[in-house]
C-alpha cells in the first residue's frame, strides 16, 4: 500500500463516526449520510498530533482537535464560491450543480 494507509486508520475513522452516532446524530439516514460523513471527515482532517509525557516519563503521541478558530479558517477557506439557499422548511441547502454547465 502506498503512503500511510492502514486498517487501523479506517478503524479509527469508523470509531469516530460511531461515537458521533451515539452522541450527536442518533440516527444516520441514507439521504443525509454524505453530510454526516463529511462532518466526521472535517473533524478528522482538523486534528494535530501532540507529544505528551506519561507519569512514567514516556513520550506518547496524542491526537487533539485544532483550536476552533483554526477550524473555522480551514472551513471558510474551502467555502469560496459556495452558495447557500434557505429551504422552505427553514434549513440551509447548497444548490445542486448540473453536469456540463
Amino acid at each position: 500500500m502506498p503512503g500511510n494507509v492502514h486498517v487501523n486508520t479506517a478503524e479509527s475513522f469508523n470509531a469516530i463516526l460511531e461515537r458521533a452516532k451515539l452522541g450527536v446524530f442518533y440516527y444516520l439516514s441514507t439521504r443525509h449520510l454524505p453530510r454526516y460523513i463529511g462532518e466526521v471527515a472535517f473533524r478528522w482532517n482538523n486534528r494535530d498530533p501532540v507529544e505528551k509525557k506519561t507519569k512514567d516519563s514516556v513520550s506518547k503521541i496524542v491526537i487533539q482537535a485544532k483550536p476552533l478558530l483554526k477550524q473555522l479558517q480551514n472551513l471558510l477557506k474551502n467555502a469560496i464560491g459556495t452558495q447557500l439557499r434557505r429551504t422552505i422548511y427553514g434549513g440551509i441547502a447548497t444548490p445542486q450543480t448540473s453536469f456540463g454547465g
